[in-house]
């Protein structure tokens, strides 16, 4: 059974914030956060970092990068791997950012500070971080996927119905770019006609899946704190690797290659035929069975319902 996390209460209410992100040129191609700036152009946006190593360290540069372009200060940041607190640390204006290994300690500590958080955690750690900052009022960016489960993404839109004037986004590299828009128009024109089925396919995974849990037992590394990455999740011994990659195959952890890359492949799908709720999903091909992880491989059947825009339809 998974932990229940908390949000912590909100403290305090938010300065005041112009409603709508600007979203930047390089968000067209990097699927980097939408920048909130303060209404007040002089004063700083006050940063945190909900992981700032692998695809975090993205987004620790683009803040750096465009720290003067959108007045962006870093005060705190959580990291499990204190190699990585040097993506921060190395930037000499943040050089004084408080670091912690367990994001709690970061929202505890400095949730009157905190105007945005950036939320780049592997996929069983993303629910807590992000609803404690919709809770309190912070504008929060978090990498597809939104949450491990579907009960955490029902949960998180409803902390959002609560705190609307939070501006939230959910990381997706492919959808800031131009493509996806360009067949939204192809397809609403008529230019392809009456669509009924979609397929799509990935190379994933492209690491270990459709087995069961590690049995080997190996010494957390110094520079880990093992319990904070392991969150929520059923707490298990170290195995080498399973850190800082090869989680994204295991149930406790990750979402396998349908979570992995589903959410890019069928994104524009959703863009385009806005179908609402499935009716239906069906496994046509299984690998299995399964213990620990996902299965290796894997045939999804998934109807939609027929809407006033678009037909009923089909995707694989």
């Amino acid at each position: 059974m998974r932990n229940k996390t908390k949000p912590m209460s909100k403290q305090l209410t938010r300065r005041k914030f112009i409603k709508s992100a600007a979203v930047t040129g390089a968000a067209s191609t990097l699927g980097m956060p939408a920048i909130v700036r303060a209404q007040n152009q002089n004063s700083k946006l006050q940063v945190g970092f909900v992981a700032t190593g692998g695809r975090a360290g993205a987004h620790v540069g683009f803040a750096w990068n465009n720290r003067k372009k959108y007045g962006l200060e870093c005060v705190a940041f959580a990291e499990v791997d204190k190699n990585s607190w040097k993506n921060v640390h190395n930037n000499n204006e943040w050089k004084d950012a408080k670091g912690y290994t367990d994001w709690r300690e970061m929202f505890q500590n400095h949730t009157k500070e905190l105007d945005v958080v950036f939320v780049a955690t592997p996929d069983h750690t993303h629910y807590g971080p992000s609803m404690t900052a919709i809770s309190n009022g912070i504008h929060c960016y978090t990498e597809k996927p939104l949450a491990w489960s579907v009960r955490e993404a029902q949960n998180l839109t409803k902390a959002y119905e609560k705190n609307k004037s939070v501006v939230t986004q959910m990381g997706n590299q492919g959808h800031a770019g131009n493509g996806w828009r360009l067949a939204y128009e192809f397809v609403k024109a008529g230019a392809v006609g009456e669509i009924k089925e979609f397929h799509t396919w990935t190379n994933r995974p492209v690491w270990p899946q459709g087995g069961d849990n590690p049995k080997k037992v190996d010494k957390v590394p110094a520079h880990i704190d093992w319990e904070s990455w392991i969150g929520p999740a059923p707490m298990r011994h170290y195995t080498n690797g399973v850190y800082p990659f090869k989680w994204r195959g295991f149930v406790d952890f990750g979402s396998g290659a349908l979570g992995d890359m589903a959410c890019h492949t069928t994104d524009g799908i959703y863009s385009i035929m806005r179908p609402g709720y499935a009716a239906s999903a069906e496994p046509l091909m299984m690998t299995g069975p399964c213990k620990g992880q996902f299965p290796a491989g894997m045939t999804l059947k998934v109807d939609y319902r027929a809407t006033k825009e678009t037909p009923a339809f089909t995707t694989y």
